[in-house]
């Protein structure tokens, strides 16, 4: 999976989607961020743990917590970005990658993502989750990123 996108000034949660490929091509101009904080929302268990195996504890952490958003140079410094490029230099990577062997790196891929072992889904970041989407703070998060202003939050 090869994602490659200029994010120049556009953050939205297709950048969760950064986080779930394996190999992440970037637009130098590239802004990545998750903004959940912003709008109230609470990002699923799974989605979590890629970002922190992705992209480090200290950038997930800073992400999530502050809605902090990343140029694509500093995530490429940090490994989190295998390569700077267009849309054309990410086909011709792919067109690179498809003539390996597929077989090893399906093997691979498997051994890889049992490395990571399955998140354990604590009951609590559950109830958390929950809490955040039946909230109204879920639904002012969203009016105010619909009507372009901050948002209210009240915690309820």
């Amino acid at each position: 999976e090869i994602v490659s996108r200029d994010w120049s000034s556009d953050v939205c949660s297709s950048d969760l989607l950064v986080a779930a490929c394996d190999m992440r091509v970037a637009a130098p101009s590239a802004t990545i961020g998750i903004p959940a904080a912003r709008l109230g929302l609470v990002v699923n268990h799974w989605t979590i743990e890629r970002l922190v195996r992705e992209f480090s504890w200290p950038i997930a952490r800073n992400m999530l917590l502050t809605a902090a958003t990343y140029d694509a140079a500093s995530l490429h410094a940090s490994g989190s970005i295998h390569r700077l490029g267009t849309l054309e230099d990410a086909l011709a990577w792919a067109n690179e990658i498809a003539e390996l062997a597929p077989l090893t790196q399906f093997g691979h891929k498997l051994a890889l993502e049992s490395s990571a072992g399955k998140p354990e889904l604590d009951e609590l970041v559950v109830a958390a989750r929950k809490r955040a989407l039946d909230s109204d703070d879920v639904t002012e998060g969203r009016a105010a990123f619909a009507e372009k202003r901050k948002p209210r939050f009240t915690g309820s």
